[in-house]
C-alpha cells in the first residue's frame, strides 16, 4: 500500500531531491545510478557520494 501512496504523491507534482550514499564496490557504477534517478518524475537533483 505504501507504494501505491508514494506514486499517487509523487504523481501529484510534488518535487523533490535524491541523496545516494553507495559503497566502494558500486562507486564505479553510479551513472547508471544517477542516470535512473534523474529519470524520476519530479527529481529535482541527485547527489551521490561514497
Amino acid at each position: 500500500m505504501c507504494g501505491a501512496v508514494a506514486q499517487q504523491t509523487l504523481a501529484s507534482g510534488l518535487r523533490y531531491s535524491v541523496i545516494c550514499v553507495v559503497t566502494p564496490e558500486a562507486i564505479d557504477h553510479t551513472e547508471g545510478l544517477v542516470g535512473f534517478c534523474n529519470g524520476l518524475s519530479g527529481c529535482e537533483s541527485v547527489v551521490a557520494t561514497s
